[in-house]
C-alpha cells in the first residue's frame, strides 16, 4: 500500500466509523444503521482483509498488526449498531449477544494497540451494559479437556511456542478445544464468557423472561412433584440452550431471587453457587 493508498485508506475508513457512531443510539432509524453495517462489512471484507492478507505476505508484521486494529474496530462498530437495532426490535437476548461481541471486539482493538478513545468506547460499553440491560445471573462450565490446540498451527498447543492471547501475522493466538467432557455448572460473577447468561428463571411454576421479568402463560416450568427444586433456562456453553435446576434452601435466598439480586442470591447463600450438570437439553 503506498503512500496516496493508505492516505485514502485511512480517510474512508475515519468517515465510515465517524458517520456509524453517530447512529449508536438507540433512537436512531433502524434502516440507516443497517446500511452503515453494510458499508462497514464491505470495507472490512474488500479493504482490511485483503490488506491484511497481502501485508501477512509480506512479513510485516507490523503493518499486519495495525490492519487487525482496524478489522476489531470495524466488527465492535457493527456490533454496537446490531445491539441498538435488536433493542428496537426487543429482541434482548440478541442484543445482549451483540454487546458482548462488541466488548470482546474492542478489547481486541485495545490489545492490538492501545487508544485512550478505544479505552474510552469500552467503558461505554460497559456502562450500557449495567445501565441499559437489567443484571444478569452468568454460568461458567467446568471441563476436562481432552485436546487443546493452537488456532495459528492448528497443533497441540503444548507442543508449539504460540501464546494464547498474542498475536501473530494479524492474527490472536486462541487456545481451541475441540473435545473435552462437562463436569458442572457454576454460578459467576465475572465469567469468562458472558453470552453463558440465564435467559428464563422459574419462580414456583412460573417462567420469568431474565430481560422483561414477564411471565408467559404457555411456558410453564414443571418441577418434579414433591421437589423443592427450580428450573433455570441458560446458555451455559455458547450456541447452547440448557435447562438446569437448582435448590434454594434458605427463604430468604428465595426473597433476594424475587428482587433480581440472584447472582448474590447464589454466591452468598449457596456457598458454591454450584449446580448439576444440566442433563437435558432444550
Amino acid at each position: 500500500m503506498d503512500e496516496k493508498q493508505e492516505l485514502q485508506f485511512r480517510k474512508t475508513f475515519d468517515s465510515l466509523v465517524s458517520e456509524a457512531w453517530n447512529l449508536c443510539f438507540l433512537p436512531r432509524s433502524s434502516q440507516l444503521q443497517q446500511l452503515a453495517i453494510k458499508a462497514l462489512e464491505k470495507f472490512r471484507d474488500e479493504e482490511v482483509l485483503t490488506a491484511k492478507k497481502r501485508l501477512c505476505a509480506a512479513g510485516n508484521d507490523a503493518g499486519a498488526r495495525t490492519m487487525l486494529y482496524h478489522h476489531s474496530i470495524v466488527d465492535a462498530m457493527v456490533f454496537e449498531l446490531a445491539m441498538w437495532m435488536e433493542l428496537n426490535n426487543q429482541d434482548h437476548e440478541r442484543a445482549w449477544r451483540y454487546l458482548v461481541a462488541a466488548q470482546a471486539a474492542v478489547r481486541g482493538a485495545l490489545n492490538a494497540r492501545p487508544q485512550s478513545k478505544v479505552n474510552m468506547w469500552a467503558k461505554k460499553l460497559r456502562q450500557i451494559e449495567t445501565c441499559v440491560f437489567p443484571p444478569m445471573l452468568f454460568f461458567s462450565i467446568g471441563i476436562t479437556a481432552h485436546e487443546r490446540t493452537c488456532s495459528i498451527c492448528e497443533t497441540a498447543i503444548e507442543s508449539c511456542d504460540h501464546v494464547p492471547g498474542r498475536i501473530y501475522g494479524g492474527e490472536f493466538c486462541r487456545l481451541l478445544i475441540p473435545t473435552s467432557t462437562q463436569h458442572e455448572c457454576s454460578v459467576v460473577l465475572n465469567p469468562e464468557n458472558k453470552a453463558c447468561i440465564a435467559l428464563r428463571y422459574d419462580f414456583f411454576g412460573d417462567l420469568v423472561n431474565a430481560f422483561t421479568w414477564e411471565v408467559t402463560e404457555d411456558e410453564r416450568a414443571k418441577d418434579d412433584e414433591g421437589s423443592d427444586g427450580h428450573i433455570i433456562e441458560a446458555i451455559v456453553t455458547p450456541g447452547l440452550l440448557q435447562r438446569v435446576r437448582y435448590n434454594i434452601a434458605d427463604p430468604r435466598a428465595r426473597d433476594i431471587v424475587k428482587k433480581q439480586h440472584f447472582c448474590v442470591s447464589l454466591a452468598l447463600d449457596d456457598k458454591s453457587g454450584r449446580l448439576p450438570l444440566p442433563t437435558q437439553n432444550e
